[in-house]
């Protein structure tokens, strides 16, 4: 499964993780903060984040933030989220 996500400046997906599928993000235009398992990183253009199953992470974008989620597994839905706490005031 393929999708667009735009997500706006000062706005972020929840800290999250998968149990079926593994997601690759291609960012492909502005700028963010990317949490993988509590390691927080500056994305932006170009840059491509492997997410295995199990592995935590979310996504702030500092600028609008356009990125390709591509989905593989066997299980494609929803459901397939835990959602987690952040304090999203680490995020500086």
């Amino acid at each position: 499964m393929t999708k667009h996500l735009i997500i706006t400046p000062g706005k972020h997906i929840s800290y999250q993780r998968h149990k079926h599928r593994t997601e690759t993000w291609t960012f492909v235009d502005g700028t963010g903060r990317l949490i993988i398992d509590g390691v927080i990183k500056m994305v932006g253009r170009g840059v491509i984040a492997y997410i295995r199953p199990g592995m935590k992470h979310a996504i702030a974008a500092i600028t609008e933030l356009h990125i390709i989620e591509v989905q593989i597994g066997d299980e494609l839905t929803e459901e397939d989220i835990e959602r987690l706490d952040w304090e999203w005031e680490n995020m500086e």
